[in-house]
């Protein structure tokens, strides 16, 4: 039976395999298409934590709306409004009080890409063991919706998947959590620092997650290259002058073209680079983002 607090909505279950947790600020427009994905899953043994940041918009209510329907599912729906210090401080108080095995970040405005990505970790961590389960993802934008393909080989470059894509122990992550030095690449430090303590990596064969590539950090790109150099160094990986400076120089010149070109031409600009340069596959039809995938293509709900 759930007890129920002020913006909390606690069962008690034996069986709880994920803690979905979602850190928001402001986001009245993009907090319910989050929600209603995570709501949709067919397995129904995870917990939902929704870290608000005092938003001074309608967050709180549209959040609240989804409090009756969680809990007739008889699922932990736990509302948390604070001040904290950062995206990633916020998810660190979120992941203290969370209880199930694993911990998925999916932040306001992502969504899930159908309704079996919980049922398909089961399955896999059914069949094998480990400490961070990892998919693939889309990203949209106003140019199109590219593949982000997973692929560990590229952890001593970048990121190598999403990390709305993929499932970390809770044991694991609790015992290293993000740092809150970085604002923009703490979760790339973090699965690096997994990866170094021989933590064990496994691959779902599915598509996880759908990100939008216009989120808060996206044109933040010196920023962005300056915190993952420094990453980069911290870990003693390649940080050669001439592979930064170039690195560097290509941030200022995508600064840079944000701030001249026309939007249209922008987008342009940007279809070319992912499809071109970064050679990121094109999702042509919403149908054939996941072979498991439902889609509800009006509001972009899976």
């Amino acid at each position: 039976m759930a007890d129920r607090e002020s913006g909390v909505t606690k069962v008690d279950r034996a069986d709880l395999n994920i803690a979905v947790i979602t850190v928001c600020l402001n986001c009245e427009h993009e907090i319910e298409r989050t929600i209603e994905s995570v709501y949709q899953q067919e397995q129904e043994n995870y917990e939902y934590i929704i870290q608000d940041g005092m938003s001074q918009d309608c967050t709180m209510e549209k959040i609240r709306k989804y409090e009756e329907k969680f809990a007739e599912k008889k699922i932990s729906f736990i509302v948390n409004s604070q001040r904290d210090e950062g995206i990633y401080h916020a998810m660190n108080l979120a992941a203290g009080k969370c209880r199930a095995e694993y911990l998925l970040f999916l932040n306001a405005g992502d969504v899930l890409c159908h309704k079996k990505v919980f049922s398909i970790l089961r399955a896999v961590s059914d069949k094998k063991k480990a400490d961070i389960y990892y998919g693939d993802a889309l990203m949209v934008d106003k140019s199109g919706t590219r593949l982000f393909k997973a692929d560990m080989a590229l952890i001593s470059q970048r990121m190598p998947f999403s990390h709305q894509a993929c499932f970390i122990s809770r044991e694991c992550f609790l015992k290293q959590m993000y740092d809150p030095r970085y604002n923009i690449c703490a979760d790339y430090d973090l699965i690096l620092r997994l990866y170094e303590k021989k933590r064990v990596f496994e691959k779902m064969d599915t598509i996880v997650c759908r990100y939008d590539l216009d989120g808060a950090s996206s044109c933040l790109y010196i920023e962005k290259r300056r915190e993952h150099e420094q990453i980069l160094k911290e870990h003693g990986l390649n940080t050669s002058n001439l592979r930064c400076g170039f690195h560097m120089v290509e941030a200022y010149i995508k600064k840079a073209l944000d701030i001249i070109l026309p939007q249209k031409i922008l987008y342009r600009f940007r279809q070319f680079y992912m499809d071109k340069v970064k050679h990121y596959e094109v999702q042509k039809k919403m149908a054939t983002e996941s072979r498991y995938a439902t889609t509800d293509t009006r509001n972009g709900v899976y």
